[in-house]
């Protein structure tokens, strides 16, 4: 019966450990604050996933990480990521040690506004027109 208990919670925890990760993985997402360089927003868009994980789960009982867009090779490995360690079972059967475990979301990153800006100007010199300025210029295509 106590195994089964321990089972029991140890699902709970991952879910819970799940949920946490998803949940920092969306904010990161999305978090813009309209800076004038590409990466201007990353550091409080990793702020902010650590402050909505932490509502959730207390960020020291593992190891809290995130994947940002200069880091990784390809964009669908932008995310967040929580390792940590748990026993599995009460120690009179099964393994004593704790296991280590993973939890990773990666939902991407939105472009940022001064990636659109640079991918509107850059479309617009191919076209013979220009972006002398940054400060006015038009954002429409496929949501950017």
């Amino acid at each position: 019966m106590f195994l089964f208990f321990s089972i029991a919670f140890n699902a709970t925890d991952g879910y819970i450990v799940h949920y946490a990760t998803f949940m920092a993985s969306r904010t990161y997402l999305v978090v813009d604050v309209n800076a004038n360089r590409p990466n201007g927003s990353d550091a409080i868009a990793l702020s902010e996933a650590q402050r909505v994980f932490a509502k959730y789960l207390n960020p020291a009982k593992g190891s809290f990480f995130v994947n940002n867009p200069d880091s990784v090779v390809g964009f669908p490995y932008v995310g967040v990521g929580f390792d940590f360690k748990q026993k599995f079972s009460f120690g009179l059967i099964g393994v004593k040690d704790a296991m280590n475990l993973k939890s990773e979301s990666y939902l991407g990153r939105e472009p940022t506004r001064a990636e659109c800006a640079e991918r509107i100007c850059y479309a617009m010199l191919g076209v013979g027109g220009g972006c002398e300025s940054l400060v006015h210029y038009t954002l429409y295509d496929n949501g950017c």
